[in-house]
């Protein structure tokens, strides 16, 4: 579900891509690179006080589909963002994604603790519902050793401002 959009920003509002749901990552890519810091929308409007003039973007935040960066760019930027993405949806045309393909079960023992009520089989939920969920832990161990595989924790100092 980890997706990596590149965009030019070059004013203060711009679109999220459509399969956005969480941000991981928002940086600007200049020497040295500058991780942007997220801001709620309250936050925001009031970092746009302390700066009065353009520059450098150093926040953002999360506006309905838009992103809104602080301050207003001052020139036209290139940046990343490290997002998780929807789940692709399936059709006629898209009849795969990539958890039909790496979690199969996850879909087929969803689907039938879906349908159970309807087949008036509520005796079977419990077991449909602990292999989905079992299915869905699977995934996530999956997601967490591809992160941080078998490598251990290194500690670094932190530069104080």
């Amino acid at each position: 579900m980890v997706k990596r959009a590149t965009a030019n920003i070059d004013s203060e509002y711009f679109i999220k891509p459509e399969d956005w749901l969480e941000t991981i990552r928002f940086q600007v890519n200049t020497t040295p690179i500058t991780t942007l810091l997220f801001v709620t929308p309250d936050q925001a409007a009031e970092e746009k006080v302390n700066f009065s003039s353009s520059g450098k973007p150093k926040f953002f935040t999360n506006l309905g589909t838009q992103i809104e960066v602080i301050p207003t760019p001052d020139a036209t930027y290139e940046a990343e963002l490290a997002y998780y993405s929807k789940i692709p949806s399936l059709s006629d045309v898209a009849t795969s994604n990539w958890l039909l393909s790496s979690n199969p079960d996850i879909y087929l023992y969803g689907a039938l603790l879906q349908a159970a009520p309807y087949l008036n089989d509520d005796g079977r939920m419990g077991v449909w519902g602990g292999l989905y969920r079992q299915g869905v832990e699977t995934l996530k161990v999956q997601d967490e050793r591809a992160r941080v595989g078998s490598s251990s924790l290194r500690m670094r100092p932190r530069a104080m401002a």
